[in-house]
């Protein structure tokens, strides 16, 4: 949370310049007051703000991918402040501006009903899931041969901007990014015990239609009409290659039965859901590497059981990060520690639910998002031919274990 020299240079001067933040940039008290609190966690004596000096503070962005419409800005602040005639103490935060979801800039771009599901976003929703999430964080719990443990970062402040815009100050923790088996099942663990733990006792299977109706509604009204053949891609070299061809030719076929993708999630164990639930979401301090901090929280809701999988796994595929190969190989390790998290807090839950929550909920949330619909959208991974290769292969995977659950599509 704190270092004794923020990373990255100092500046050459004196100076405290925010203004990248936009409508998120503080006044100089309240910027007093926000670093204050940040040096106050876990201290047993707070620091005042009025006796707190900030030497100087700069803001950088963070890069966001496929960020949220209710995501107006997320960038890394760190500076030195200066308690009293005390010694100068690095900080770092990290700042998500947050905004109403009709001010986003590609809503122009959807359907109607489209427009209307992303208008009705709650957009103050994350913080109050994350704050929630929070009481539930749990400490070394065993997991095989090791522990695993679980948290949500300090908040040191959440700012009500104006009745647009609000803007969360967190704690900025300094991961470990890599992440190989062991890691994504850990991970998968976590997810489990925690929406177990959230919900509290079992209950009757509740279908929860609400968020999964929501997506299928997305698909139809966004993802659909990018596969007819006038959409602009399709004429693309990229959208020209014989697999992507044949893929798009499935999804037309599946698009026209997403109710029995819907009604395959929609009829398991809801339970709460970190909701966007990929790596780098899920920070690993490197003084902590069995530690896991969350960030980035969907609003709270109950989703389908394995839900969560489905982001873990295929949200770094999106991205380039994870090859198909890796995939195919982690995905049924992270869906037996995944209902082993959930059996540890109580859960009698099927090995073939957690299965199938994973993959239609996937299905719904990142099957068309493997899709090159977007020439600007390249996977960071690697580039060209390969990358696209790759994005075509876990797509055909995931309708592989699609039709595996459901034969008739």
């Amino acid at each position: 949370m704190t270092s004794a020299a923020p990373a990255g240079p100092e500046p050459s001067t004196t100076q405290v310049d925010l203004s990248i933040l936009g409508v998120a940039e503080p006044r100089p008290e309240r910027l007093a007051a926000i670093v204050a609190a940040l040096l106050s966690a876990g201290q047993p004596f707070p620091v005042r703000a009025d006796r707190l000096a900030i030497d100087w503070a700069v803001a950088e962005p963070l890069p966001t991918v496929g960020s949220a419409p209710t995501t107006a800005g997320l960038h890394r602040v760190r500076g030195v402040a200066r308690i009293g005639d005390g010694e100068p103490a690095g900080w770092r935060m990290v700042v998500k501006t947050l905004r109403h979801p009709r001010l986003w800039p590609g809503l122009s771009h959807l359907s109607e009903e489209s427009q209307r599901e992303v208008r009705g976003l709650d957009w103050r929703a994350g913080p109050a899931a994350m704050r929630e999430a929070a009481r539930c964080s749990f400490e070394e719990v065993p997991f095989r041969d090791e522990t695993v443990s679980w948290r949500t970062p300090v908040i040191a402040a959440l700012v009500t901007i104006d009745a647009d815009h609000m803007a969360m100050w967190m704690e900025d923790v300094e991961g470990d990014q890599r992440w190989d088996d062991a890691r994504f099942e850990r991970a998968a663990f976590a997810l489990g015990l925690l929406a177990a733990r959230r919900l509290g006792t079992p209950s009757a299977t509740t279908p929860r239609y609400g968020p999964i109706l929501a997506a299928s509604r997305q698909l139809r009204g966004h993802a659909l009409p990018l596969l007819s053949p006038r959409a602009d891609w399709v004429r693309s070299q990229a959208g020209q290659l014989p697999d992507v061809v044949a893929l798009r030719a499935e999804l037309t076929v599946l698009g026209e039965r997403l109710e029995d993708v819907v009604a395959a999630a929609a009829d398991l164990y809801h339970l709460p859901a970190h909701g966007n639930a990929t790596p780098r979401n899920l920070l690993v301090p490197w003084h902590e590497p069995t530690t896991f901090v969350a960030v980035d929280w969907s609003a709270p809701t109950l989703l389908p059981v394995g839900y969560d999988l489905g982001q873990l796994l295929f949200g770094p595929v999106v991205t380039g990060e994870l090859s198909v190969v890796d995939l195919m190989r982690i995905a049924p390790l992270a869906e037996r520690a995944h209902l082993e998290g959930l059996t540890a807090s109580g859960w009698d839950v099927l090995a073939a639910d957690v299965h199938r929550g994973f993959v239609a909920s996937a299905a719904l949330r990142s099957l068309f998002a493997l899709l090159p619909a977007d020439p600007t959208d390249e996977p960071t991974g690697s580039g060209g031919t390969d990358a696209l290769g790759e994005r075509v292969w876990a797509a055909r995977w995931l309708v592989d274990q699609l039709r595996e659950i459901l034969p008739t599509i």
